[in-house]
This record gives structure tokens, sequence and C-alpha cells, in this order.
């Protein structure tokens, strides 16, 4: 489970390390020289730059963005959860099921009318209703309230430019 939690507050960034890591954002996979050369940043100063990255929590992982409709998993859906008479045991329970179930991808705290929204990736109506099922029938004690919001279509899934 990846922490999104800035432990030291807003980090600073000059303009060579807005250079970086713009350039990664949009090319993940790219060679130290590469980078050093679409920048213009020397490669040693490159090296350095990803590393702190890294060690500061900015980059928080390297991964690749599947597009998992391509995959057979063309439902997605946003579920926001209301929780209430839970102990923190159980809630930590909740939490650890739905971060380990395959087809939940997503689980963050929220404030507002609800106090978790789940993103759950299914391959048709039948299969989100089995896993929906599931975890209402597994966690009926703590669920309050449930909401969801099935994406029709996707406009925008972009990068944050750094400028």
């Amino acid at each position: 489970m990846i922490e999104w939690e800035q432990p030291v507050g807003p980090a600073k960034l000059d303009e060579k390390d807005k250079k970086v890591l713009n350039y990664v954002l949009e090319h993940g996979r790219a060679s130290l020289t590469e980078i050093s050369k679409k920048t213009g940043v020397k490669i040693d100063s490159v090296k350095r730059r990803l590393e702190r990255f890294e060690k500061f929590g900015i980059i928080a992982s390297w991964k690749a963005i599947v597009w998992y409709k391509a995959l057979g998993y063309p439902l997605a859906t946003y579920i926001n959860i209301k929780l209430s008479h839970y102990s923190a045991e159980g809630y930590k329970e909740f939490l650890n099921f739905l971060t380990k179930h395959r087809n939940v991808t997503d689980v963050v705290s929220v404030s507002g009318n609800y106090d978790l929204l789940i993103y759950i990736l299914a391959k048709n109506r039948l299969d989100l209703d089995n896993i929906v099922q599931e975890i209402r029938q597994k966690f009926k004690d703590i669920i309050a309230d449930w909401n969801s919001v099935t994406v029709v279509q996707s406009h925008k899934f972009d990068k944050f430019s750094f400028d």
C-alpha cells in the first residue's frame, strides 16, 4: 500500500527539478541519458534528483498505466461508503480487506458525507454485483450507507504538470 502523505511539508523544486519531473511523468521508462538530453540537465544531476524524488516520496512508485478495458475489465465504479458503529480493529479489518481485494484498485479516506471512496474494476454487471455483495455482506455491521457511480466514459486521465 502506498502512503501518499507528505511527512515534512511541500517539497521545494527548482527549475531543473521541474524539468526532470515533468519529463519522467510523460516518459517514465526513459533512460538517464535521454532525460538528460531532453531536459538539458547533466546526467549525474538527473540521477541525484531522481534518487531524491524517491527518497522524499515525490515519486512514490514507477508503475505502468494499464488500460483495464483491454484486459477484460470494462466496468469501473466509484463507491462512497459511510461507516457507523465500528471499532478501531473493525475499521482496520475493513481497510485490510479492501486493500487486498483484487478488484478494488483505490481506497481513500474522504471528508464530507462519506468516510471512504473506493474504485472497483469488474468484468460486467454481474461481476460488479458479486463484488459489491461480497463487501456489503461481510461488513454489513459497519456499513451505514453506500453510494455508487459507474464510469460511462473517461474524458481525461492525465498527469499533473509542474510549472
